[in-house]
């Protein structure tokens, strides 16, 4: 009985291992710098954003074929 016991306790032990492994072994100095485009007046609100910034965010692009 203590030998499954001490099983579960070690598979515990790995997995919380690598649970804080992959959260906090991340960059040495943090995530990188983005810096973020600015918004024109012409963007989302303005009606004439570009095919290559929907794509960009996501939206429907035609495939070749």
């Amino acid at each position: 009985m203590w030998l499954i016991v001490l099983e579960a306790m070690a598979a515990l032990a790995v997995l919380l291992f690598l649970v804080w492994w992959t959260m906090f072994s991340g960059r040495r100095n943090g995530e990188p710098v983005v810096d973020e485009p600015q918004a024109d007046e012409d963007g989302p609100d303005g009606g004439t954003a570009s095919t290559d910034e929907g794509a960009e965010r996501g939206g429907h692009t035609k495939l070749k074929g």
